[in-house]
């Protein structure tokens, strides 16, 4: 069956597996980009055993299998598959409400990186040119790059 990703298809989708016990169930999922975080969410919070697959598993599964073909069908069912061997047990992780944690930790290390290395070059250009022309300025200052550091730069420029 398909779902839709809003509130709507995951009751859709409670709605056909009621009638197992949720501690027979597996659901699982790839692991990919942002799209299944709110399906996640929302069964991890109903009590589901939810597991997370990395897709490189599910890729070099189906090339095992030599099913060259990707489509959300057959990727449903290599998830099954992987689920139903204990044996693979390695190559998926259950998840639970601290996922959500380190992920949204992870994300904001992410963003203060790519802050960090987008402002970056602006500094460097501007370290080459206060080095060569006026050396000392930095030793003025305990935070280079702060408000009166910056707000001097523009004064005098």
């Amino acid at each position: 069956m398909t779902i839709q990703n809003n509130i709507d298809g995951f009751k859709k989708l409670e709605e056909t597996i009621k009638s197992y016990s949720k501690d027979n169930i597996k659901i699982g999922m790839e692991d990919t980009g942002h799209y299944h975080f709110n399906l996640l969410w929302y069964l991890i919070n109903k009590e589901y055993n939810v597991y997370l697959i990395n897709p490189v598993t599910t890729n070099a599964d189906r090339k095992l299998t030599r099913n060259i073909t990707k489509n959300d069908e057959l990727d449903s069912v290599q998830i099954a598959e992987i689920l139903d061997y204990p044996e693979r047990k390695k190559l998926y992780r259950k998840v639970d409400k601290s996922f959500f944690e380190l992920n949204e930790m992870k994300s904001l290390t992410r963003l203060h990186s790519d802050l960090y290395f987008s402002f970056n070059p602006v500094g460097h250009k501007i370290q080459k040119s206060l080095d060569m022309l006026f050396p000392e300025f930095n030793s003025l200052f305990s935070f280079h790059y702060g408000k009166t550091y910056m707000n001097i730069l523009k004064a005098f420029k």
